[in-house]
């Protein structure tokens, strides 16, 4: 038996078109059972209820909505804060933005060991080819052995992450370095 994919995406009132594209791109590719976790703040009641029937319509597809005032947190302490708003019942959880286009299964990457990692990511390789790799790097103070990547698909596992404070110390983080962090979803 496949194990069901856990997804988390974020959306508002301006995504509903490309959360539409995703939606269609990730169901046609994907037969596996999902759970669809999406973090909204201004998404009205009709709304979610066309989408959760467009997801009916899809095979073994849940929506979950959880409503968050993200008026007092960026998308990216979102994507930080949902290891804490997620069910403990959830190891891991792939976080996706919504100007992807899934164009094949994900059960090979979603049954990848991240025992022992935080998270699994795609390395930023614009930023390498147009120089800002080096120059966050520098900024960042990340070893050279490690490449900085791109916060738009995050294989995260949640129980290593809450063994390590969770969503709290990654908000701690953020905000005792804001003045370090150019591109906040990215660092």
């Amino acid at each position: 038996m496949e194990e069901t994919i856990n997804i988390m995406f974020i959306a508002n009132k301006r995504y509903i078109k490309p959360m539409a594209t995703f939606l269609y791109s990730l169901f046609a590719h994907n037969k596996t059972a999902m759970n669809l976790y999406l973090f909204y703040s201004d998404l009205e009641a009709v709304f979610l209820d066309k989408l959760h029937k467009f997801c009916k319509h899809w095979e073994n597809k849940n929506l979950i909505p959880i409503k968050m005032d993200l008026s007092k947190v960026k998308n990216l302490y979102c994507k930080l804060l949902c290891v804490d708003f997620l069910p403990r019942n959830l190891s891991k959880v792939l976080c996706m933005d919504l100007d992807m286009v899934v164009n094949r299964p994900l059960n090979n990457l979603y049954n990848m060991n991240l025992d022992e990692y935080p998270l699994a990511a795609c390395e930023d390789v614009y930023g390498y080819i147009f120089g800002e790799g080096a120059r966050n790097h520098q900024r960042l103070g990340i070893d050279v052995k490690y490449r900085y990547f791109n916060g738009g698909m995050l294989f995260l596992n949640l129980d290593y992450l809450r063994n390590f404070g969770g969503g709290n110390s990654l908000i701690e983080y953020a905000f005792e370095n804001k003045d370090i962090l150019k591109w906040p979803e990215q660092d």
